[in-house]
């Protein structure tokens, strides 16, 4: 044999094996590619939005009767003035708050830009202590599972650097369709920690100083020894909402505080009973209608910036947090659902065998879901429930192609049969002027087990 001659027959064979594994080859192809979506997280955008379903079914947390909400609402602006406020009216809310035993005072307030009422606000606040004001870090990143930002964006002015208890930031996460889910805990920026402002007040309320606030080996942050937050792989902190704006903690207008003491001192019946500030966690912020600081959550379109930080407060306090499973825990899930696909296209009988592939599915989105509500666990749900989908449908179109391949095998091979079978009858009957002959064979099947033969033994 030339080797031309047998480089065409390797050929011819390998043409020949291919085509009888192509169709497992694809198939494999096809897992490979899911599981490699999965751990790339392609369906991210579809995959958040199933999270705020499963959030929305689950039920609400324990909310924090210590917290309470000093809201800079359209009153405020109507009887005070336009926003900033002259900063005498955040010394006189902080002197008021110090009277009645507010236990820490949170401003979710910038100040950037110095003011002529600057010292009295900063005397205000040393004077009380367990003040803490914030700054707004400059697109802070994620890296090795630490979050990061280049720069502070609003640093406080010189006197209220050194009047503030504590400086905490007040960056929340975007995630890629722009919804606050997650916050950092502690973001580094220019050699300082900056720990955010809900989880501060939660660690000074529970009586742990701002420096006991630490990384642990895992990456996970620690307050002090009697807190110990869960963060993903980016360094962040998914946010378990109390409820919308107005249906959680307690709110008291900014304006009401200052009108009640007012009323208080002339003898009058104050509107709010600033007696029970005491011992209580306040945190002011800017909540009228149409702020600049309000975005999208998961189960509100429009909740102000404040409210992101009163429910890491209470999460914190009350020590249940929102986890997310990693790659590994997803792809180990998605591989057994797609060995169940598998399984239920192959099962014998195919109605039996869909509702067997119909249960698991209905079974898998049951799990996702009653661990979010019950464990506050989060796995993958949109894209795993999909990709069996697919690989079931896929693995039934597979199996139906292959049985019409068999059949049509089978039906060619009985063909051949049926030719063979048809040259062992005699092509002809013998003739003779006494008999005429005639014979006549149809088989149930393409074959049959009978033969028939005439011969002439003499004339």
């Amino acid at each position: 044999m030339s080797g031309r001659e047998r480089l065409k027959l390797y050929a011819r064979i390998a043409g020949r094996a291919l085509e009888q594994y192509y169709g497992r080859l694809l198939f494999a192809l096809l897992i490979a590619l899911i599981l490699a979506g999965s751990y790339a997280r392609v369906a991210e955008v579809y995959e958040l939005q199933s999270y705020d379903w499963r959030f929305r079914l689950k039920p609400p947390p324990a909310i924090s009767q210590d917290l309470v909400l000093v809201d800079i609402w359209d009153d405020s602006l109507e009887s005070i003035g336009k926003w900033p406020f002259d900063r005498r009216y955040h010394a006189v809310l902080i002197e008021i708050l110090r009277r009645y035993g507010a236990k820490v005072v949170g401003f979710d307030i910038v100040f950037p830009e110095p003011s002529p009422s600057d010292d009295l606000m900063a005397m205000a606040a040393s004077q009380r202590g367990g003040v803490v004001l914030c700054e707004a870090l400059d697109e802070p990143q994620s890296e090795n599972g630490r979050v990061t930002a280049r720069k502070v964006l609003t640093p406080l002015v010189e006197p209220f650097q050194k009047a503030a208890e504590a400086i905490a930031h007040v960056n929340a996460v975007a995630d890629i369709d722009g919804t606050r889910r997650r916050v950092a805990p502690l973001i580094d920026c220019v050699g300082k920690t900056y720990v955010h402002m809900g989880v501060l007040l939660a660690a000074m309320y529970l009586d742990v100083a701002p420096e006991d606030i630490r990384r642990g080996p895992d990456g996970s942050v620690h307050i002090g020894d009697r807190r110990r937050i869960p963060v993903d792989w980016e360094g962040n902190v998914f946010v378990n909402y109390a409820g919308r704006w107005g249906e959680a903690f307690r709110h008291v207008s900014y304006l009401q505080i200052l009108t009640s003491f007012r009323q208080v001192e002339n003898g009058e019946t104050p509107d709010v009973d600033l007696r029970e500030l005491e011992g209580k966690v306040c945190l002011v912020g800017l909540t009228s209608a149409g702020s600049h600081d309000v975005g999208s959550i998961p189960i509100q379109a429009l909740y102000p910036q404040v409210g992101v930080h009163a429910s890491v407060f209470n999460n914190v306090v009350d020590g249940n947090f929102i986890q997310r499973a990693g790659n590994n825990v997803n792809l180990v899930i998605l591989i057994v659902l797609l060995l169940l696909a598998i399984l239920w296209a192959e099962f014998p009988r195919i109605r039996f065998g869909f509702l067997g592939a119909f249960l698991t599915w209905a079974g898998f989105v049951g799990l996702a879901v009653g661990l979010m509500a019950w464990r506050l666990r989060w796995i993958d749900l949109f894209y795993p429930a999909l990709a069996y989908l697919v690989v079931y449908l896929t693995s039934l179109l597979h199996r139906s192609m292959m049985e019409k391949k068999k059949r049509k095998l089978m039906e060619t091979e009985l063909m051949i049969a049926s030719k063979i079978q048809r040259s062992f009858l005699p092509a002809s009957l013998p003739k003779t002027d006494l008999l005429e002959i005639a014979a006549f064979m149809e088989p149930a099947k393409h074959v049959g087990g009978d033969l028939y033969s005439a011969l002439k033994i003499d004339d």
